[in-house]
């Protein structure tokens, strides 16, 4: 799981990187070209909310977070995008599995909620403003795992705010806020992120 991000986040940064040189060698220069890409990595704080650690067995009511999403821009005002984000906790059950599909494991200590999103993302103001405030829409997965084995999941959908503070022509802050809500028939599980990003233009 770990691999898997650490694999994720090297991949983009290296699309980032040759799309930035393409662009370049290209001499392009519009203000809005279609597909512009931009890759955001984040770290976080996460509140558990509802039945959420009643369900899991989670340890703690909050958390910390990290991630990184990729986004392409399809026209002045609409991106879409892909995210995926690691929680890492612990639980509180170590004889016994919690409420999911393992409840053989023993000696369960550590517990990862991994997100995988994909998102709509609207943006308040023109991308080439200073401060662009935006509105995020998505649906995607929430897998659990317990002590690095998976241990089930449940779909998800997520609703959010945030703002671009521009740095540079090319990069700015990103904070955001992000809800979590799952579907139906696993309770009342819900999460809420805010997070801080640096935010990549490639």
């Amino acid at each position: 799981m770990f691999r898997s991000l650490c694999i994720l986040m090297a991949t983009g940064l290296i699309v980032s990187s040759t799309a930035h040189a393409y662009v370049r060698l290209g001499e392009r220069h519009d203000r809005h070209p279609l597909w512009q890409g931009e890759v955001t990595p984040y770290l976080g704080f996460v509140d558990f909310g509802g039945d959420t650690r009643e369900i899991l067995g989670l340890e703690g009511t909050t958390g910390g977070v990290f991630g990184i999403e990729f986004g392409f821009l399809v026209t002045e005002y609409l991106e879409l995008g892909f995210g995926i984000a690691d929680i890492p906790t612990s639980t509180l059950l170590e004889q016994s599995g919690p409420y999911l599909f393992s409840p053989s494991l023993e000696s369960i200590v550590g517990a990862d909620i991994l997100l995988t999103d994909f998102n709509i993302l609207y943006n308040l103001s023109r991308p080439e403003k200073m401060l662009v405030p935006y509105l995020q829409a998505g649906v995607g997965r929430e897998s659990i795992f317990y002590d690095g084995i998976f241990d089930g999941g449940f779909t998800t959908y997520n609703f959010g705010i945030g703002i671009r503070a521009r740095l540079h022509h090319r990069v700015s802050l990103a904070p955001s806020f992000r809800h979590h809500r799952t579907f139906v028939n696993t309770g009342n599980m819900n999460l809420s992120q805010i997070r801080l990003g640096l935010s990549i233009l490639f």
